[in-house]
């Protein structure tokens, strides 16, 4: 399919240097026609529910993850009961010239990208869009989004210590949580912990915490199946005045103004809140 192109109901559109993003709607269940598209494609679920089916493989996708296809890959999805409201973004193969993935793109099968650092910067992409950004807020987030994607991760010398996956767990939860805490469940000084967490995360252990209940304010926001009090004491704030600004900061608008904004589309998901 040609760039910006889609199978679906697009509600909006833009193109910028280096990626084309929109908002795609498919209002009831239905099985898509195969297609591929001539830009590696990067997706979310806003609303609703689908199936990812190739040749090789069948994934049924949440809306807590960020799913990549590669350029003129072959797939063919199956929307669920509910419909299905997406935000895609079509990156630019020039961005992914310097990357080895990026190169061999073209090759790969559909992968749901699970870390939140992607996640994120697809949704402050959609708020961009929404809120109507410059010009460099668009193309400075697509190139930060390929290098995520895309670019290799310089990694920590040695294997990560076993304890790591016990604190990325405690830390997924999304509750209030000290550091004595988490010093207890790896077993390690605080001083160890957090030198090793930054090691092998790239980043500190305080950003990985904000990412994990930003991104859970952001699924809570735009799926409109709870009320913005239940989303902040959901994703681990201490009330919703704390979650306006904390995701105001990563998104740059407050979850009220994106509500909105998604109810302007007219999806009718009926689980969403009246």
């Amino acid at each position: 399919m040609n760039v910006g192109d889609y199978v679906g109901r697009v509600l909006r559109s833009e193109a910028h240097q280096g990626c084309h993003l929109s908002v795609i709607e498919h209002a009831r269940s239905r099985v898509l026609p195969n297609h591929a598209h001539d830009w590696p494609f990067v997706c979310v679920l806003l609303k609703g529910s689908y199936v990812s089916r190739t040749r090789s493989s069948e994934m049924e996708i949440d809306n807590d993850v960020a799913v990549y296809h590669p350029r003129a890959f072959q797939h063919c999805d199956a929307i669920g009961r509910h419909g299905g409201l997406f935000f895609g973004v079509q990156i630019d193969p020039v961005l992914l010239s310097d990357s080895e993935f990026g190169r061999r793109g073209a090759t790969g099968d559909i992968v749901a990208v699970h870390d939140d650092a992607p996640y994120l910067i697809l949704g402050s992409l959609f708020c961009a869009l929404l809120a109507g950004a410059d010009k460099l807020a668009f193309e400075s987030l697509a190139a930060e989004l390929a290098g995520e994607l895309f670019a290799p991760k310089a990694c920590a010398r040695g294997a990560a210590p076993r304890w790591l996956t016990r604190v990325e767990d405690r830390l997924q939860e999304g509750t209030c949580i000290s550091l004595e805490d988490l010093s207890r469940e790896a077993g390690v000084h605080a001083t160890t912990l957090t030198r090793q967490f930054r090691a092998h995360k790239r980043c500190s252990i305080g950003d990985y915490h904000a990412r994990v209940r930003a991104k859970r304010a952001f699924i809570g926001v735009v799926s409109e199946t709870a009320t913005l009090t239940e989303v902040s004491l959901m994703a681990g704030y201490a009330d919703q005045s704390h979650m306006t600004r904390e995701f105001k900061r990563a998104f740059g608008r407050t979850p009220g103004e994106i509500r909105r904004h998604v109810r302007n589309y007219g999806f009718q998901d009926d689980r969403a809140l009246d």
